[in-house]
């Protein structure tokens, strides 16, 4: 894979206001073909960028295995799913808003080098790809199931065929994915204070026509703002993961919007206020800033950090494998699983810690499967296969071509 290298000085510009029709043709054989997808210097992986994916997406386990599992079971011990609701909706600010700003955080070189310098076509199809595939994965699910309910539910074959493109399942975060690379890369010229301030206006007005109760195709409108604060934001994260007091800061930020809003404000299920809606927007970026900064702490300890290490570069098996999990566990009473159900109902302290039980067993299930895949002839998972990757390679290098100029200049700001 070949680097597109600087062709000249930036700051030495000609006092030509366009390239002339020679300085058209040399760049364009300046620029090979197939045009070679441009990659950036290599940068070192930082342990608490994973670390911070990894706390989010087990958080998502834990709460859908509340909400899905473990509230419908017989319980022990009275108001212990009372009290476990309260716990995973006091994580809800750290859950999806934390994910959405690592995922920005990521996908910020990919958007920054462009359509026709960089990955970011391959990176949207590539999730659509596995939105798609999974979302066929969850309708095989609904089939298997029955009678039986399960997390996922549809009413008719034209709802689930809408689901393809107004996602109402929990994979709606990697259909968000697809939408926000492309979007955010066809804006990469635009002041970034700009696009901030039109998706905090657009935060605002989506909060005031959608509820929590809303279909989640909803929520792509109102969390692109945290997408946004990770493209945007990198450098002032990495401070927060480097230095505790700024991290204490912000959780001492995230404790006084808590208390302005309180729990009753913050789950409501009717529309909020629009400083509300500011408040609650204010606990969430406040809220993820204090665990990277909890993150980047913990990155410093080998032991940790290889944990957070290896869970945060297998999410992507998590996320799209722990509903399927769940559904195995919740409808199959056996082994292990049945004792521990019936534990549940017989032993308090098993009844309190069975949401964290649950999900430390889940976790290490999906990853086990996820690299379990490959090897059984399942690659295409959790991968695009070669043939659609080459095609969508074949557009981005006929797109190259068509502009070799802008190409070389996409290039050289995303290797800036």
């Amino acid at each position: 894979m070949a680097t597109v290298t600087r062709a000249a000085d930036p700051g030495r510009r000609s006092s030509h206001a366009s390239p002339t029709a020679s300085a058209v043709r040399r760049a364009a054989t300046a620029v090979p073909a197939p045009t070679p997808a441009v990659t950036a210097r290599a940068v070192p992986r930082l342990d608490w960028v994973d670390m911070s994916r990894g706390v989010a997406v087990v958080a998502v386990v834990l709460f859908h295995a509340s909400i899905g599992h473990y509230y419908g079971m017989t319980h022990s011990e009275p108001g212990v799913v009372a009290w476990w609701d309260r716990v995973n909706q006091i994580i809800t600010t750290v859950r999806m808003p934390l994910l959405f700003t690592i995922s920005g955080m990521l996908a910020a070189g990919k958007i920054r080098r462009g359509f026709r310098g960089g990955r970011a076509i391959e990176a949207a199809v590539t999730n659509y790809y596995l939105y798609a595939v999974w979302l066929l994965a969850f309708g095989l699910m609904l089939l298997l199931a029955g009678e039986r309910t399960v997390p996922f539910e549809v009413d008719a074959l034209s709802t689930y065929l809408r689901e393809f493109y107004l996602p109402n399942s929990p994979l709606w975060y990697v259909f968000a994915l697809a939408v926000y690379i492309v979007g955010f890369t066809a804006l990469r010229r635009v002041h970034a204070g700009l696009v901030l301030g039109g998706l905090l206006a657009v935060h605002l007005v989506s909060t005031q026509l959608f509820t929590l109760e809303s279909p989640l195709w909803t929520r792509v409108l109102s969390f692109a703002i945290y997408f946004g604060f990770g493209v945007y934001g990198g450098r002032i994260m990495r401070q927060f993961a480097a230095r505790p007091i700024f991290a204490a800061l912000a959780a001492g930020g995230a404790y006084l919007a808590y208390q302005h809003l309180g729990m009753t404000r913050l789950m409501s299920l009717s529309t909020p206020s629009l400083p509300d809606a500011m408040s609650v927007l204010a606990l969430y970026v406040f809220s993820g800033l204090a665990m990277i900064g909890a993150t980047g702490m913990l990155a410093r300890v080998g032991a940790y950090a290889a944990v957070g290490r290896f869970v945060g570069r297998h999410t992507l098996g998590i996320y799209v494998l722990h509903i399927p999990v769940i559904v195995v566990i919740d409808l199959g009473a056996f082994g292990p699983f049945g004792l521990l159900r019936d534990l549940v109902a017989t032993t308090p302290w098993v009844d309190v810690l069975y949401p964290m039980i649950i999900t430390l067993i889940i976790v290490p299930i999906c990853i086990g499967l996820q690299m379990l895949a490959p090897k059984i002839g399942l690659r295409f998972l959790f991968e695009m296969p070669a043939p659609i990757r080459d095609t969508v390679e074949s557009i981005r290098v006929h797109l190259g071509e068509r502009r070799p100029v802008a190409a070389l200049e996409e290039a050289r700001k995303g290797n800036a």
